[in-house]
């Protein structure tokens, strides 16, 4: 009895080592990868184990005395509100940075502040046709007054063929990078559960794959409006 009660006693020590050497390796991890893009906090997910009820059956007298401690695997410390939170803001963000781009682009086409554009021509032909009506039939006004509105007649159309010009870059620029961009994460996020999968059903962690798709899946926020939403399979 006192070498059963010894040796139960080292094993439940040996136990508690066992997780806290674990707890430690979590610890570790999380500090290496501190800078790590996309890293996710992990946790070790520990279980007191319970006394073993097989000598009670008979109305045993001895105190039921737990076992130690156990641990059933690692996990991530995610929030899936803030998730949910951050791709909503996100997808909000890039929607802004979009038209902020195009806006830019327009500012400097139809800048007004720090250079004369159309608002100092048209200001020109309105002091020469006021000169006009009050020297009518005058040549000399005439002639000022056609060239001044064939000036702004040219300003007008080469603000169009540049206006013409940003909407071109800006649909080219969605059609030929952000939607390819889009399609590539969206193959890469598949590939990336495919590999989930696999690494669960071999019963390995797949932690820093979750990870992964993550990041991708924050990155794809940025051009679309996403939900996100997980599903259980069977794996055989």
């Amino acid at each position: 009895f006192f070498f059963f009660l010894t040796f139960s006693g080292v094993f439940t020590a040996l136990s508690g080592i066992k997780t806290a050497q674990l707890q430690l390796q979590v610890t570790v991890h999380n500090m290496t990868n501190v800078s790590t893009e996309g890293f996710t906090r992990q946790r070790a997910d520990v279980y007191s184990v319970g006394s073993s009820a097989n000598n009670m059956r008979f109305g045993s007298n001895a105190v039921s005395v737990g076992a130690g401690v156990n641990a059933t695997g690692v996990s991530q410390l995610r929030d899936a509100y803030l998730d949910i939170r951050y791709r909503t803001e996100n997808a909000k963000v890039g929607d802004t940075a979009t038209q902020l781009s195009a806006m830019n682009d327009i500012e400097n086409v139809l800048d007004e502040s720090t250079t004369d554009g159309l608002e100092a021509q048209m200001k020109a032909l309105l002091s020469q046709l006021q000169t006009l009506c009050e020297d009518a039939g005058d040549g000399v006004s005439e002639s000022t007054v056609k060239t001044s509105a064939s000036l702004l007649v040219n300003m007008f159309n080469n603000y169009a063929e540049q206006l013409s010009s940003i909407r071109s870059q800006q649909t080219g620029y969605l059609q030929d990078h952000a939607v390819n961009k889009v399609n590539q994460l969206l193959s890469n996020i598949s590939h990336l559960n495919e590999e989930i999968r696999m690494s669960e059903i071999s019963g390995s962690s797949a932690l820093e794959l979750e990870d992964q798709r993550n990041t991708m899946l924050d990155e794809l926020s940025q051009y679309i409006n996403i939900e996100v939403k997980e599903t259980s399979v069977p794996i055989g």
